[in-house]
């Protein structure tokens, strides 16, 4: 009986030849006889059956996918047309179920998940692309860029990014390798830099701006006013300097070396200044000044004075002036131990203070010159520089060895070896 039968066979590999074998089955009173077989070539196909691995060689045909996708790795039966932006967030692939790994493919794009969690997409009809993951590349250029690709200018069109050397190109900012970033636009009032809002280093530059315009300008390395009075030195820093010249006239310059003023003959800074307060050791005049000193030619007027050491350990002085007094007081180890003092009244004292010596000097009729040895008082030992006060109407005037009791003004208890000093 003429027909066709179909017969399943496992184990064939796909794209392969295999020979086999047709032989007839008769069955006559239950004995079964086989004919003689004929032998048959078969050529398997190139697709193979679910579950086998195969490899398949394209002679330059054409595979065109009607629906369904296409995946590697374990995704869940019956994904269809999957579209990984279904129910998207903000444009992003959201997770699928948690037993989906691999990549799929169909026309909406290529999707790759890990346990469900999308790790990069592209999508077939933006061209856009997600990646969690990182991009390693040598540069990101926009497609119709054109310009230098190290952001030492700005570009003609477009956007690239050096991400080897750090650099931006764009055609409104850049920035260089080095960090540098210049902006052909504007920053917004509310940006910060270093820390500060861009709105007040704003107004600070157009404060400097202000001030630059009708005081202060950069001429060269000079920061000059209408008469130049603030100079850059590079040896010594920043010079400041006030007057019409900073090397000639009346000046008064400002440095690390210190501070030092001319008058208004001096043609040079090699000239001997009026003063000078320096801050290490100078030649001045061919005489070297301590660092720390001060030199002047003129009257240094203040109400005190004090040494560096005074009231302190060692040695060390004062001049003072204070409620009609003008002294010169002498310390030692925190005390005062002497003074010379002049007062209002005219007169003059000098003083050891540890000692309780003194020498008073005053003018007549009431002034004295008075030395006091021991107690301060008309009494006390020899030795006694005494002033008397004579009125000739009313005594006479005493004369040498003479005994002095009636004088008017005249001191009690004389003592041998006085000195008397008599005005009549």
């Amino acid at each position: 009986m003429a027909g066709y039968q179909t017969l399943n066979v496992t184990g064939l590999l796909p794209n392969s030849t295999y020979t086999i074998l047709v032989y007839a089955v008769r069955t006559v009173n239950g004995v079964v006889t086989h004919s003689q077989p004929t032998k048959l070539s078969i050529t398997t196909p190139v697709l193979s059956s679910s579950g086998s691995n195969f490899k398949v060689t394209n002679g330059g045909t054409d595979m065109q996918l009607l629906g369904g996708t296409i995946y590697a790795g374990t995704f869940d039966d019956g994904m269809g047309q999957f579209d990984p932006l279904a129910n998207s967030i903000n444009g992003l692939p959201v997770p699928i179920g948690s037993g989906n790994y691999g990549v799929a493919l169909n026309q909406f794009g290529i999707a790759a998940y890990n346990a469900g969690t999308p790790e990069f997409y592209i999508d077939s009809r933006t061209g856009n692309a997600y990646f969690a993951g990182t991009i390693a590349s040598s540069a990101i250029q926009s497609t119709n860029y054109s310009g230098v690709t190290n952001g030492s200018a700005y570009s003609t069109s477009g956007t690239y990014i050096n991400l080897n050397d750090g650099s931006i190109t764009s055609q409104n900012f850049r920035i260089t390798s080095g960090g540098a970033a210049y902006f052909a636009g504007s920053i917004t009032s509310n940006a910060t830099i270093a820390g500060v809002a861009a709105s007040d280093l704003l107004s600070y530059a157009q404060a400097g701006q202000s001030v630059s315009t009708v005081a202060l300008r950069m001429v060269g390395t000079t920061l000059s006013n209408a008469t130049g009075q603030v100079s850059t030195v590079g040896a010594n820093g920043t010079t400041f300097f006030s007057g019409n010249y900073a090397d000639r006239g009346a000046r008064v310059l400002i440095n690390s070396l210190g501070i030092v003023g001319y008058n208004s003959s001096s043609t040079s800074n090699s000239d001997t200044p009026t003063f000078a307060i320096v801050s290490s050791d100078q030649t001045i005049n061919g005489q070297t000044i301590k660092g720390g000193s001060g030199y002047f030619t003129g009257v240094i007027q203040a109400s005190t004075f004090l040494s560096s050491n005074y009231f302190s350990s060692g040695s060390g002085f004062a001049l003072a002036s204070s409620a009609g007094v003008d002294s010169i007081n002498f310390s030692y180890n925190g005390s005062i131990t002497g003074y010379i003092a002049s007062y209002s009244s005219g007169k003059i004292t000098i003083q050891n203070s540890s000692q309780n010596t003194k020498i008073d000097i005053g003018s007549s009729p009431t002034s004295s010159v008075v030395v006091t040895n021991g107690t301060v008082s008309y009494g006390g030992t020899v030795g006694h520089v005494r002033n008397v006060w004579a009125n000739t109407s009313s005594g006479t005037v005493p004369t040498a060895n003479s005994t002095v009791t009636t004088l008017a003004g005249m001191l009690t208890d004389p003592k041998e070896g006085d000195i008397y000093l008599v005005w009549a």
